[in-house]
Parts: C-alpha cells; sequence; structure tokens
C-alpha cells in the first residue's frame, strides 16, 4: 500500500471510456432482462410469434398508448396507498415507474 501513490492513474478519456463501457453493458443487461420477461409473457399468454412480431413492429403510437395507460394505472395505484405504509423490508418504493419507450 505504501506505494499505491506511484501506480498511473487512468487518465480522463480512459476514465470516461471505462465509464461509457460500464454503462454499455448495464444497457446490455436490462435490454436482455426485458426482452425475456416479454418472451416468458407472450409464452405463459400463448401469443402466437407473428402476431407478437406484428405488435413490435407495428404501430409505435399504440404502444406509446399503451404505456401511458400502464403508467396511469400504476399513479392511481400508488396514489391509493397510505402514506404510512410500512414494509417488513428495506429499500425504496420511490423509484421511476416509467415504462415509456
Amino acid at each position: 500500500m505504501p506505494n499505491d501513490f506511484q501506480q498511473k492513474q487512468p487518465t480522463k478519456s480512459e476514465q470516461m471510456f471505462y465509464e461509457l463501457a460500464m454503462q454499455m453493458q448495464d444497457i446490455d443487461k436490462r435490454v436482455w432482462s426485458i426482452s425475456s420477461h416479454m418472451l416468458a409473457l407472450g409464452v405463459a399468454l400463448n401469443i402466437d410469434a407473428k402476431r407478437m412480431a406484428e405488435i413490435l413492429t407495428g404501430d409505435d403510437a399504440k404502444i406509446r398508448e399503451y404505456a401511458k395507460n400502464i403508467n396511469e394505472e400504476i399513479k392511481k395505484i400508488e396514489d391509493a396507498r397510505p402514506k404510512t405504509e410500512k414494509h417488513d423490508h428495506e429499500h425504496d418504493h420511490q423509484h421511476d415507474h416509467n415504462h415509456e419507450h
């Protein structure tokens, strides 16, 4: 440890490149997770693969409207919860539930 100060520190460009790579890796994991959930839901609901492809490549306005409706319903549910609701576990429920794409 006494020689740590002698090791070369990354340049700002190297640090930025590393951070971008880590963010891209995080995005990749999230996309994979969303895709796998969507596929599982399609299988569970027995949605025809052709129909799923039509939905995904079809009218973006319908998807945006559906996402808007989901967000409105989430807001209604969250607003209806008592503000003093206690939980047995410790984590923040105030994160963003935005499903718009």
